[in-house]
């Protein structure tokens, strides 16, 4: 009988010294197949634990990498497409909207692009 299969009968681990005079079960050739089966559907949920574990840890790296790939690529994109050189910005302060339609229409169209002009 093996030993893991005595042991669970009895509740202890396999590696468990038994005393003097203690009692143990020894179980029936029927409770030996039982435990048998037990012991090997325990190992195989540990198994498919095991494996669904791992698929998980893959798919949370290659997502991670994925991500820093994407970062890495607009790092770079940014850095291809930053402007470069001097710019300035052109202010003019009015009360309200007429006086405001009006500086705007003093400064030269060449200067404005249709995404400066705004509301």
């Amino acid at each position: 009988m093996p030993v893991e299969v005595l042991a669970q009968a009895n509740n202890l681990s396999p590696s468990a010294a038994l005393q003097l005079g203690q009692s143990i079960t020894i179980p029936s050739s029927k409770q030996v197949q039982r435990l048998e089966r037990e012991a090997a559907a325990a190992e195989q949920a540990r198994e498919k634990k095991r494996q669904q574990e791992e698929a998980l840890a893959k798919k949370s790296a290659d997502a991670k990498r994925e991500a820093q790939q994407k970062l890495s690529e607009a790092r770079k994109e940014v850095k291809e497409t930053d402007a470069k050189g001097s710019f300035g910005v052109q202010v003019a302060l009015a009360n309200d909207q007429a006086k405001a339609d009006e500086l705007a229409k003093k400064i030269p169209s060449s200067r404005l692009s249709s995404q400066d002009k705004c509301d």
